[in-house]
């Protein structure tokens, strides 16, 4: 719960550091990949600031970069990209600095997340959330001498069923 409590704030600060000109005085409205969020996570945003949202999902990090160059830019208050992607953001003009004042907790952050490659000194972005690819398998299935390999991939004889992987080339290379 404290991170959710976390999370709210960084989004209420996001939401109150941008001028009222550029969005619904009323209404957040945030641009985020698909099962980023819990379902109820801006049901209780609204519950706990009064503050109405519009959430806008998107599939892939090339849908949302065409979004804010179709416009977008202007249509969003919060946009939740990529590491990766950033730094190509922040030179197509598609993201806006962040006024650190007004977001006190930046602070507070651990120090791998102060200074990122992709965005030195937290000018344009604050983390949300962080992870890794990994591969998973069922035991009963494969049984309690199995060893994870690859093969399992590339391998149709080590397979004792279905292979899912996720739709993204960037974590499939890796």
């Amino acid at each position: 719960m404290k991170k959710l409590t976390l999370i709210v704030l960084l989004m209420f600060a996001l939401f109150l550091q941008f001028p009222a000109a550029s969005f619904a005085a009323d209404e957040l409205r945030v641009l985020i990949w698909s099962e980023y969020m819990p379902e109820d996570f801006m049901d209780n945003f609204k519950k706990d600031t009064g503050i109405k949202s519009r959430v806008e999902l998107y599939e892939s990090t090339e849908e949302l970069v065409a979004k804010l160059q179709a416009g977008g830019v202007k249509q969003y208050d919060v946009v939740v990209p990529s590491d990766y992607i950033i730094n190509t953001m922040i030179k197509l003009n598609l993201l806006q600095k962040l006024d650190h004042s007004k977001l006190p907790n930046l602070v507070n952050l651990e120090d791998s997340f102060k200074n990122t490659a992709y965005d030195p000194g937290n000018e344009y972005t604050a983390p949300y959330q962080w992870g890794t690819v990994g591969m998973l398998y069922n035991k009963e299935k494969l049984g309690a001498d199995y060893v994870a390999s690859t093969a399992l991939f590339f391998d149709p004889a080590s397979r004792k069923g279905p292979v899912v992987m996720i739709d993204s080339i960037r974590e499939m290379l890796g």
